[in-house]
C-alpha cells in the first residue's frame, strides 16, 4: 500500500474518533476537560497526517513530474533521431533515383544506338534485295552486268555565305547505282547571300562504247523573279556519261516565284530494247513547310528513257525547313 493511500486511512480515522468524542461529550459534560484534552491531541494528529498527506501528493506530482520531463526529453530525442531519420532517407531517394535516372539514359541511349543500327542494316538489306532483284530482271531481259555498276551522282557546292543553305551534313556528291536513289540532299536558299551549285552526271566505267553516248540532261524555267534561278546556265543542259553538266545555280528567296526543275535521261536512238526501258527518277519531301516544295508535283517523279519528268517547283525562301531532294535509275 502506498503511504499516501496511509495517509488517507489515518486521517479517515481520526475523523470517526472525533465524531465519536463528541457523541461522548453530550453524554457527560462533566469530562469536558478531558474530551478537550483529547480532541486537541486528535486534531494534532489530524494535523500532522494532512501535513503528511500533503507532503505526500507533493512527492508523487513531483516524481510524475519527473517521469513526464523526462518523456518529453525522451520524445525531443525521438523525435530527432526521426527528423534525421527522414533527411537520411530523402537523400538516399535522391541517390537512388539519380542512380536509377543515369541507368534509364544509358539504357535509352543504348536502346537508340541499336535502334539506328537495326535501321542502318534494314536499308542495306533492302538496298541488296533491290540490287539482287535488279541483277536478276536485268539478266532476264539480256542487260549486261556492267550496266548494274552504273551509278547517277549529283554534286553540289555552296557559293558566297551559303554553306547553310546548301546540305545538311551530307557529302558534296552523292552517287547511287541503278535500281537505287541517292542520299537526300537538302535545300534551303533564302534571303542570306549566296546560293548552291547543282550538277548531275551518268557514271560506268566498265561500259560498252556506245553507252558513251548516254547523257543526262536537266532543264529549268522561272515563274517569278528570274534571278533566283540559274545564275546563267543555259535552259537546258546536258553531259555525256562520265562528265557532269553544267552548275546551275539555286538561289530561291523571298522574291516573288520560284524554279521549275525537271530531268531526263537521253539515249541513242540505236540503243538496246532494254535501255529503252530505263527511267529516270526524282524523289522529294519537305522537312518543313511544304509550300516551299513541289508545286502540286508528285512525290516521286518518273520519266522512261528520252522523255522529261515533270516538273518540279522548288521555291524554298525564310520559311521554316526546307525540301529534301534525291535521284536514280531504275530498269
Amino acid at each position: 500500500m502506498t503511504l499516501w493511500l496511509k495517509c488517507l486511512l489515518l486521517f479517515l480515522e481520526l475523523s470517526f474518533v472525533l465524531s465519536a468524542v463528541i457523541v461522548v461529550k453530550l453524554e457527560d459534560e462533566e469530562d469536558t476537560q478531558t474530551i478537550t484534552e483529547i480532541i486537541e491531541s486528535k486534531l494534532d494528529k489530524q494535523d500532522a497526517a494532512l501535513d503528511l498527506l500533503n507532503s505526500t501528493f507533493q512527492d508523487e506530482l513531483d516524481h510524475q513530474q519527473v517521469q513526464i520531463d523526462g518523456l518529453t526529453e525522451e520524445n525531443k530525442e525521438l523525435k530527432s533521431e526521426i527528423r534525421q531519420t527522414a533527411k537520411e532517407l530523402q537523400q538516399l531517394k535522391k541517390t537512388v533515383t539519380a542512380q536509377f535516372d543515369g541507368y534509364n539514359s544509358t539504357l535509352y541511349k543504348g536502346y537508340n544506338v541499336q535502334q539506328s543500327q537495326i535501321k542502318q542494316l534494314d536499308g542495306q538489306i533492302k538496298g541488296l534485295k533491290q540490287d539482287v532483284q535488279t541483277i536478276l530482271e536485268s539478266a532476264k531481259q539480256g542487260v549486261p552486268s556492267w550496266f548494274n555498276q552504273t551509278q547517277l551522282c549529283y554534286q553540289w557546292r555552296p557559293d558566297g555565305s551559303g554553306v547553310g543553305q546548301c546540305g545538311a551534313g551530307e557529302p558534296r556528291k552523292l552517287c547511287a547505282y541503278v535500281g537505287r536513289n541517292t542520299q537526300f540532299y537538302r535545300d534551303d536558299t533564302d534571303s542570306r547571300s549566296g546560293g548552291c551549285r547543282m550538277q548531275w552526271s551518268i557514271v560506268s566505267p566498265n561500259a560498252e562504247t556506245w553507252f558513251r553516248s548516254v547523257k543526262i540532261c536537266y532543264r529549268w524555267y522561272a515563274d517569278g523573279n528570274g534571278g533566283q534561278c540559274g545564275g546563267g546556265a543555259p535552259r537546258s543542259i546536258c553531259a555525256d556519261v562520265g562528265s557532269f553538266t553544267q552548275e546551275y545555280r539555286d538561289d530561291t528567296d523571298s522574291r516573288g516565284g520560284g524554279c521549275r526543275m525537271s530531268w531526263m535521261l537521253s539515249i541513242p536512238s540505236s540503243s538496246p530494247s532494254w535501255l529503252t526501258k530505263a527511267r529516270l527518277c526524282y524523289d522529294w519531301y519537305p522537312d518543313g513547310n511544304s509550300g516551299q516544295c513541289g508545286g502540286g508535283a508528285a512525290r516521286k517523279l518518273c520519266a522512261t528513257a528520252n522523255s522529261w519528268t515533270d516538273y518540279y517547283r522548288d521555291d524554298t525562301d525564310n520559311r521554316g525547313g526546307g525540301c529534301r531532294m534525291s535521284w536514280g535509275l531504275y530498269l
